[in-house]
């Protein structure tokens, strides 16, 4: 689960019984991946084992992976500069699957 906050997003996994930050104050990684721009998760998607996370940012939008829940990587590359974005950032609502044949 992804959340919204003016000092940047946190990310909760639930095991069935109990929910854990895994991105947030007691995350492997502080609120927003440490950035405090990235105000929001817009979505998130599994493909190919691996969790894929879209969050919103105040200069771009920015997608980052995990195959463990703690060891994340940041995967954009195109959409972190506001002539993608304008002139308010980004804001990301979903990852659809696309494969180039």
């Amino acid at each position: 689960m992804g959340t919204h906050g003016m000092n940047g997003c946190e990310i909760w996994s639930y095991d069935g019984s109990t929910w854990r930050c895994v991105v947030g104050p007691a995350g492997a990684w502080a609120r927003g991946f440490g950035d405090p721009k990235n105000y929001g998760v817009g979505c998130l998607t599994v493909f190919d084992g691996q969790l894929y996370v879209g969050v919103n940012n105040l200069s771009g939008l920015q997608v980052w992976r995990t195959a463990d829940g703690t060891h994340w990587n940041r995967v954009d590359g195109y959409f972190r500069h506001r002539q993608y974005c304008g002139h308010l950032g980004g804001s990301i609502r979903g990852l659809p699957l696309y494969r180039h044949v």
